[in-house]
């Protein structure tokens, strides 16, 4: 009965072991794409056209393609993103700026590293619309 109660102690304690290690791993970095800052873009002198950007925020990279047409984004699509998709914080996050035209939004409650890292990335494809 010893061997049962130990051997289960044991497996828990593994499986506590594993866990922590994958919430450390699954965390490392976040603090960077935490200190970002999005910087302001004025809107109104966007050229029209296709632009992509990129953002590098480790498990947080993504890269999106906009859509300028007469002067406001109208469009916003994600190409490539590495970290485990939601798709509902990338719909979020794109229907504020393209409502708003601005980058200066509320982040998505409980998002708020995928969401700045998304920001990154509009703010890096507007950059090559000016």
């Amino acid at each position: 009965m010893k061997k049962i109660v130990r051997s289960i102690l044991i497996f828990f304690l593994l499986i506590g072991v594993i866990l922590t290690v994958a919430i450390v791993l699954l965390l490392r970095n976040s603090d960077s794409v935490l200190d970002e800052t999005v910087e302001a873009i004025d809107f109104t002198v966007l050229n029209d056209g296709v632009y992509q950007g990129h953002y590098d925020g480790y498990r947080w990279s993504n890269t999106v393609s906009i859509t300028i047409h007469n002067g406001e984004v109208v469009d916003i699509a994600l190409v490539e993103d590495v970290r485990f998709t939601d798709d509902i914080t990338s719909a979020i996050v794109f229907t504020r700026v393209i409502e708003t035209q601005t980058l200066d939004i509320d982040v998505v409650s409980g998002a708020t590293i995928s969401s700045i890292a998304y920001l990154k990335a509009i703010e890096d494809a507007i950059s090559k619309a000016k």
